[in-house]
Formats: structure tokens, C-alpha cells, sequence
């Protein structure tokens, strides 16, 4: 899923970076969109789920929660409330969560804060790179005004890397899935003894990173 080193067969093709161009840019942005839609969800049923641990299910609540800006303090204040609540049934299925959380978040942060680009006549993958590495490469451009040029190919080398579009989708699929879960363990806290918490928790233990966890 992870992207991938652009290969050396690309070097001498047409390329874009920071605005693509041709078929692949629509539905890239669409990605994108969809990706920084699902995290949004995923944040927000997070803010309910903390509210159902503590008991205090309120405005207030998710109002503190909301406030913790960090995602790794946000993990750390919902695990701390999950080890004084959560069972020997509910916290592996706690845990498989925020694992699940932590491997596709790193995407996600890579997908909607990374620079794009393309390659003419790949249709299915677009050229990825970090900010920080796309603001460095243009300095060196403006000293390189007045000092010998490194080779092009060896720039695209070093910064690029292939992302196919099939793999971004994947991770929407998979935020999309992580709210699922998510609100279905917060369901099943909040209605434990009733039949709508059963359902829940049924579902909770469908979802298919649930089903792989060993």
C-alpha cells in the first residue's frame, strides 16, 4: 500500500510536479477529498467513543476531546480512559482499533499534506513527495541559478516516489472501515444491555481488520 521509489524507467519521460495534469488529476483529487472527508469522520466518532468511556456522554466531552489537537496525545488520553473501562471482551477489539488507527493515519497525513505530480503516459499511479523535500528542492533551484546543476534524474531520484491510485483508495476504504468500528464500539458501550448493542458489537467483530487480527 505504501508508495514507492520511482523507477529508474521514468526518468526520461515528461513529468509534473505540483500541478498535475491529463485523466489522473480528477480522480486524484477526489481521493484526496475523500481521504480528508474519512479522517474527519474517524476523529469525530473517536470524540464519541471517549465520551461513552467516561460515562459523560455530552458536549462537554467531546469538547475536550476536540481540543486535543495532537493525534498522538488524543491515542494516548483514549487509552488511558480504555484500560480503567474497556473488558477482556472489548479491549483487544480496542486495541485492534487504534493499531488499525496508527497504520492508516500515517497514510493519511501523507496523502493529504504531500505534493503530487505525474509522469506522461502513467495513468493508474501519480509522483508523490513531502513538502518539506518539495520546498528544499526549489531553494536548491534558486542557488543552482549561480552553481553547477545536479542532473535532473538524479533530483527525481532522490525526492519522488510512485503512489498508484488503486492504494490510495485503499486507505479511504480503510478510514471508511475505521469509523465503522469505531462507532459500533461506541454503540455497543452506550447500549450494552440492549439489543442494539449486541448488534453493534456483532458488527464491531465483522469488520475485516478484526477478522485478521490474530
Amino acid at each position: 500500500m505504501a508508495r514507492q521509489p520511482l523507477p529508474k524507467k521514468y526518468l526520461n519521460r515528461a513529468r509534473s510536479i505540483a500541478n498535475p495534469t491529463g485523466w489522473t488529476a480528477p480522480k486524484l483529487k477526489e481521493l484526496i477529498g475523500a481521504c480528508a472527508a474519512a479522517s474527519a469522520h474517524v476523529e469525530m466518532q473517536f470524540s464519541l467513543l471517549m465520551g461513552s468511556m467516561l460515562g459523560i456522554e455530552n458536549a462537554a466531552s467531546v469538547a475536550v476531546f476536540c481540543s486535543i489537537r495532537n493525534s498522538r496525545a488524543r491515542r494516548e488520553a483514549l487509552e488511558a480512559a480504555a484500560r480503567h473501562v474497556l473488558d477482556g471482551n472489548t479491549e483487544p477489539l480496542f486495541k485492534a482499533i487504534m493499531k488499525e488507527y496508527s497504520e492508516v493515519d500515517s497514510f493519511r497525513n501523507d496523502i493529504v499534506h504531500g505534493i503530487w505530480g505525474q509522469v506522461e503516459g502513467v495513468d493508474d499511479a501519480v509522483i508523490w513527495l513531502s513538502t518539506e523535500n518539495y520546498a528544499v528542492w526549489l531553494i536548491n533551484a534558486y542557488h543552482e541559478q549561480k552553481a553547477p546543476k545536479e542532473p535532473p534524474g538524479e533530483k527525481w531520484l532522490r525526492y519522488c516516489h510512485l503512489w498508484k491510485l488503486s492504494e490510495i483508495g485503499d486507505v479511504v476504504r480503510r478510514l471508511n472501515g475505521l469509523q465503522d468500528a469505531i462507532g459500533n464500539l461506541h454503540g455497543y458501550l452506550r447500549y450494552r444491555d440492549q439489543p442494539a448493542g449486541k448488534n453493534a458489537l456483532d458488527r464491531l467483530q465483522k469488520a475485516p481488520f478484526i477478522l485478521s487480527t490474530p
